[in-house]
């Protein structure tokens, strides 16, 4: 019987001196290739298993942090139901969704700062060129001022006790205005309007100090052939019975600057045609503040007396022997901003 290799299969005498420990040398590669066959799934599967807990780690961290926002939420939410709402801003309290209303709101919220910080600044100034600067068409208004202050020197207002009350926007015929109310110390409210003028919200300052070309008592007193402009209240002393002669009988008052509810004497009777175009507006004028509305359709209550409206009028004085005439020759606005237009649509 020939003995056989276990490893080649051949026959050990023929291996010419060969000894198996060489064979078995030679058959090492293929059991590393064995080996490495079997270590390499082994590798993987252990990456497997790293990739599976780490993508575990990762979801249990995104599950805390959710946790987390939400326990963050439904605190702060509990907190603000326990303090109630919140205050918010005074110029700020409008919510916006971009409509036409939303739309005059965002102007308002935007030109109220500025325009108190105007009204601020125009306060403390103490000279009218200081002043000035703060004023609607300053230019044309500087001279005026000038004249006012040294007939009114005390017509002003203590900026430290002056607070906010409420504002509105008002719609002239080619821009907007801002109209605001304003409390003093004393109590009475004050009313400013702001109109923008090279991007900066200033004060209109003629309707501000109710301006006129002079003294209205003293227009009246005074002898003469005159003709001025003034800032007037106004009220038809028959109540409107005069009106079935055509006619109608007006009585103006001088207004007291930060004082609504007083006026001074009413002036001599002066009658007026209402078919002419100045008794058509003061006609329309009395109808509208008898139905509680205001020129430029604002929403503010008005601050005058009852029965009283705001004009800006022209007014002749002439004397014959010793008595002292007058006539309305224009008028020029139910109101008393510094523009021609009539306030009423």
């Amino acid at each position: 019987m020939t003995r056989r290799c276990t490893f080649c299969g051949k026959d050990p005498s023929l291996t010419h001196g060969v000894s198996a420990s060489k064979s078995r040398v030679s058959a090492q590669p293929t059991l590393n290739v064995k080996m490495a066959s079997i270590e390499r799934p082994m590798t993987r599967r252990k990456r497997d298993v790293t990739r599976k807990k780490n993508h575990h780690m990762q979801v249990k961290l995104g599950i805390f942090w959710a946790l987390v926002l939400i326990s963050i939420a439904l605190l702060a939410r509990w907190l603000g139901e326990r303090e109630g709402p919140r205050e918010e801003s005074q110029w700020s309290d409008q919510v916006l969704t971009g409509t036409p209303a939303d739309e005059e709101i965002a102007t308002l919220q935007a030109a109220m700062p500025d325009c108190q910080q105007t009204l601020l600044e125009f306060l403390l100034a103490n000279r009218p060129e200081v002043r000035a600067q703060h004023v609607y068409n300053p230019l044309v208004t500087i001279g005026k001022m000038s004249r006012f202050y040294q007939q009114f020197p005390f017509v002003q207002l203590d900026p430290e006790g002056l607070q906010f009350v409420e504002s509105e926007l008002l719609k002239l015929s080619d821009e907007v205005a801002v109209e605001t109310r304003w409390k003093t110390a004393e109590g009475p409210q004050v009313d400013a309007i702001f109109r923008e003028q090279d991007g900066e919200w200033r004060l209109d300052w003629e309707h501000f100090v109710r301006y006129s070309d002079s003294s209205w008592p003293a227009f009246l007193t005074k002898t003469g052939e005159s003709e001025e402009e003034f800032r007037l209240l106004a009220r038809e002393r028959s109540s409107g019975a005069g009106r079935k002669t055509g006619k109608l009988s007006i009585a103006f008052y001088a207004p007291k600057f930060a004082e609504p509810d007083e006026v001074g004497q009413p002036s001599p009777e002066f009658l007026l045609d209402e078919s002419s175009s100045d008794g058509q507006l003061l006609k329309q004028a009395f109808d509208a503040a008898a139905e509680r509305r205001v020129p430029f359709r604002s929403v503010l209550k008005s601050l005058d007396p009852d029965g009283m409206i705001r004009v800006r009028v022209k007014i002749r004085r002439w004397t014959t022997g010793e008595t002292n005439q007058f006539e309305i020759t224009q008028v020029v606005a139910c109101h008393w901003l510094s523009t021609d237009e009539s306030g009423f649509k």
